[in-house]
């Protein structure tokens, strides 16, 4: 499965052209469609893309749709995006104190600044912890 970026102009076209189907945008005439306005066809776009992706590996339409640059990349499983050399080069999992627990690790921000180092974490709270000061911040009583 992959997911499309709508950030390039005509990507229903890219698609059609690095599939080898008829392009649908002019046949629909919505070459210069909205993101909104192409979901409104999905129902007739759909099926005709899914029977020209029917016998690719992921490998191959990724390859095919690269060639055309409509912005794409494949969803992968938590194994598998953990699997990425990027994730170590991010740092992207941290270790979160939990009160009386082992600490959990967890997805950090994937953004990291020159000049800004990335917050420690503060424990995970106990249930109801902070109950008192959020009732107070809304000028609620407990």
């Amino acid at each position: 499965m992959l997911a499309l970026g709508f950030f390039k102009e005509n990507p229903l076209g890219l698609m059609c052209e690095a599939l080898g189907v008829e392009d649908m945008s002019k046949k629909l005439g919505i070459e210069t469609a909205s993101v909104l306005e192409l979901a409104k066809h999905k129902s007739t776009v759909e099926p005709i893309l899914a029977a020209a992706c029917k016998n690719l590996s992921t490998d191959e339409l990724l390859s095919r749709l690269q060639a055309k640059d409509p912005l794409c990349a494949p969803i992968m499983s938590i194994a598998d995006a953990m699997s990425q050399p990027q994730k170590k080069e991010i740092n992207a999992l941290t270790d979160v104190p939990v009160n009386g627990q082992k600490s959990l690790r967890v997805v950090d921000s994937p953004l990291a600044f020159s000049r800004t180092p990335r917050r420690e974490h503060s424990p995970v709270p106990l249930l109801g912890e902070h109950t008192e000061e959020v009732l107070a911040r809304l000028g609620l009583d407990s």
